[in-house]
């Protein structure tokens, strides 16, 4: 998006609850890219709606850079997320 765009949008609270690791991952990456949750999760959202041209249905773009991404991958570790993608559909909530 360039500077001079903007674009005018209502927001509204949620509640959710997130598996700890993940959350403690993001909050790093808000804090990082200096946002607020709601649009760390706008970001990411709205780019996964975004295929990768030739690749539809198979990749979608990413908001993060390569820096980014290596930050993302310190994060996981210092907070343990040992899980990828697909291991979200084994999810069995303990809380």
């Amino acid at each position: 998006m360039t500077d001079t765009k903007k674009v005018r949008i209502e927001r509204e609270n949620v509640t959710m609850r997130l598996e700890k690791r993940l959350l403690e991952v993001m909050k790093g990456l808000t804090e990082k890219k200096g946002m607020i949750m709601g649009e760390l999760v706008e970001e990411t959202f709205l780019h996964s709606f975004c295929a990768v041209s030739g690749r539809e249905g198979q990749a979608c773009a990413s908001p993060h850079t390569v820096a980014g991404l290596e930050a993302i991958d310190k994060l996981k570790k210092t907070h343990r997320l040992d899980y990828d993608v697909h291991d979200c559909y084994a999810f069995v909530d303990t809380s």
